[in-house]
């Protein structure tokens, strides 16, 4: 049994379109894990911004 030629453009198609699906599906994975580090290291960033003002003003308030 032979396989028209418009059957194998068909299969092509579907094989060509996952390819692309899990590709982008992989690029929103790890853009959403990056998005999850970045955040992380923001707050992190935070806490010890706000740990070393806090520092500081004792500091002052001792010294005074």
């Amino acid at each position: 049994m032979m396989i028209s030629n418009r059957q194998k453009q068909q299969g092509v198609a579907l094989v060509v379109s996952l390819i692309i699906l899990v590709s982008l599906t992989m690029l929103g994975l790890t853009s959403i894990q990056r998005t999850t580090t970045d955040l992380a290291m923001a707050g992190n960033q935070r806490e010890t911004a706000l740990g070393f003002c806090g520092r500081k003003r004792l500091h002052g308030a001792l010294t005074t």
